[in-house]
């Protein structure tokens, strides 16, 4: 008979708690004059007892003898970094600089199972944001609202998974500060202004009917892009338990040595406009004609990005005097990190658009 693979298990921790958000804020407020007001506020929140996933049937103690693709165990990986074929370039880690890493192989802590995974709540965020606004909604001819956004989004490798993933960490026995860094939603600076231009009554008769009534609302919207993490493809050693840095399928996958989501995509640049006038039929009737743009300039918001930095080459066993085994495994640059794959190519973002309406209201 086919013996059946075996089966990976999922487990909900026995310290296991409700996520929890706390969220709190500061606003001061000063009337500068001409009806404007100037405010100042701080916000905050923080995450904790976020979910987590951590594999724990890995074998957290060094593989014996010379044979680790049969044994269990971890194995010391010497990365050796090298610029692809016919280039020159290394990317963000220097040619010929190497990297030791503690590799998790084949075989388990129980052999009955593949991957078991425990499901935790350890995992904390935080928010810090100061805002600046000036505000005016009083003038004859202009409203405006313009407010700067700084800002820091750090947290423990939070988890976007709407289910359990394998494994989260990067090493399932190492500590959970080694995991610190951006949220995948750190966005440092953020500008957004609206103003809606009126054209106030200023004449009679027929050129009252075709000149009054006329409003045009511009929206600007720039902010820095999203972060992201260099990853590496492929598996670190011919014995490693699965793909990654340290072969234990942590996501995402990152290079200790640069940090999780210490890249970002290009900032994002977004100019709405909106042009209406109003026709009065009837004190019962109000006609109104409607021309609207989304992102007049056809800027190109990047969406998406190839953050694979670094491909895993053959590596190659050498035999310790204490009769373990270490191996040294090229690290390989890839020419294509960093290159854009998609651009407004969702709900937030998306090519110009153009669009006209007629309403009627009664």
């Amino acid at each position: 008979p086919t013996k059946l693979a075996a089966a990976n298990v999922e487990y909900f921790d026995k310290h296991f708690q409700n996520p929890q958000s706390l969220e709190y804020d500061l606003a001061l407020q000063q009337d500068v004059g001409h009806n404007t007001v100037l405010s100042v506020s701080y916000l905050a929140s923080s995450g904790r007892e976020l979910t987590n996933f951590v594999n724990t049937n890995l074998v957290n103690t060094q593989a014996p003898g010379n044979n680790s693709s049969a044994g269990n165990g971890w194995t010391n990986v010497n990365y050796l970094v090298q610029p692809s074929s016919g280039t020159s370039s290394c990317g963000p880690l220097a040619c010929g600089s190497t990297y030791t890493a503690r590799v998790y192989n084949f075989g388990y802590i129980n052999p009955a199972f593949n991957n078991v995974t425990d499901i935790l709540s350890n995992v904390n965020s935080s928010y810090n944001a100061l805002v600046a606004e000036v505000v005016n909604h009083s003038s004859r001819y202009a409203d405006f609202d313009a407010n700067y956004t700084w800002s820091h989004a750090l947290d423990f490798n939070q988890n976007q998974s709407t289910q359990a993933s394998t494994n989260q960490l990067l090493d399932p026995y190492g500590s959970m500060a080694s995991q610190y860094g951006n949220s995948a939603f750190n966005v440092p600076n953020r500008f957004v202004a609206y103003a809606v231009l009126k054209y106030p009554k200023s004449f009679n008769g027929a050129k009252s009917y075709l000149l009054d009534g006329w409003n045009l609302d511009p929206l600007v919207q720039l902010q820095n892009g999203l972060p992201y993490s260099i990853a590496t493809n492929g598996f670190p050693s011919t014995a490693s338990a699965s793909s990654g840095w340290n072969g234990a399928g942590g996501t995402p996958a990152f290079i200790p040595s640069l940090g999780r989501n210490t890249f970002q995509l290009r900032r994002t640049a977004v100019f709405d406009l909106r042009a209406e006038k109003q026709f009065q039929l009837h004190e019962r009737y109000n006609l109104q004609l409607l021309g609207e743009a989304f992102n007049v300039f056809n800027h190109q918001n990047y969406t998406g990005v190839n953050s694979t930095g670094y491909n895993f080459g053959s590596s190659t066993s050498t035999t310790n005097p204490d009769g373990t085994t270490s191996y040294t495994t090229p690290l390989t640059y890839a020419p294509s990190f960093g290159t854009y794959t998609n651009a407004n190519s969702n709900y937030a973002y998306s090519p110009r658009q153009v669009q006209l309406a007629i309403r009627l209201e009664f």
